[in-house]
């Protein structure tokens, strides 16, 4: 906990991921966060993002499209054998109530037997306690539970790098590569600076804050900085 008197830096952007569908679910693992994009009858589109708990060590989500194949208010958790293998007290089903870990709702994947759901345990959002199930805040699945029809796409990606071009600047997001997926690190975040530059047509008068981009990756804290300028 950060105790009393701690600074709290709460951000209010971020940077979307590449695999961001343009309709559906997009899941960014490696950010902890969900991104559900849905277009009005105006045709305009809207964004929703919360935070999400995601699977532990060796319960990795794996990255691929899916579907929300069902939806359930207050469901029964039937608890997979190979999770009562390893907590053997655990009953063959909780009945739904304060003691369900799935909280009230949930969004059952088409395969795998993922879901997204809710959380009898919220300090687990933002951390990796599931067993490969996406956990929401309670206030969060409810509305997702309310917005999202069965059918819906699912898009699982694994991105610790983001970088968009906003404002005259490319902006950039480095969160921790807790699965240790990407061999070079800094590598991948240059590679993304250049292409978010490449793409606005801006990287022969643009000049890399190499500072500000070393540190973004060392400290990995997820804020989104700006790191390019216009060359003098």
């Amino acid at each position: 906990m950060p105790g009393e008197g701690k600074l709290i830096v709460i951000p209010k952007v971020v940077v979307l991921p590449k695999g961001l569908l343009s309709e559906g679910i997009t899941i960014n693992v490696a950010e902890m966060r969900l991104f559900y994009t849905v277009k009005t009858e105006g045709h305009e589109t809207l964004l929703y993002t919360c935070p999400i708990g995601i699977g532990r060590s060796g319960f990795s989500t794996r990255p691929g499209l899916y579907m929300v194949r069902s939806k359930k208010k207050d469901p029964t958790w039937h608890v997979p054998a190979s999770i009562r293998s390893q907590e053997p007290d655990l009953p063959a089903r909780v009945p739904p109530g304060p003691d369900n870990p799935l909280g009230r709702y949930v969004l059952r994947f088409s395969r795998h037997a993922y879901a997204i759901h809710g959380t009898n345990k919220p300090f687990g959002i933002g951390r990796r306690v599931s067993h490969g199930c996406i956990r929401c805040y309670p206030e969060d699945i409810e509305e997702l539970y309310s917005m999202v029809p069965v059918g819906t796409l699912i898009n699982i990606v694994y991105e610790p790098v983001k970088a968009v071009y906003q404002d005259g600047r490319c902006w950039l997001q480095v969160f921790s590569d807790h699965e240790d997926r990407v061999p070079n690190i800094l590598e991948r975040t240059l590679l993304e600076v250049g292409r978010c530059l490449n793409k606005a047509g801006r990287i022969d008068d643009m000049d890399i804050d190499l500072s500000t981009l070393k540190e973004a990756v060392g400290t990995h804290t997820g804020l989104p900085v700006p790191v390019t300028a216009i060359r003098q």
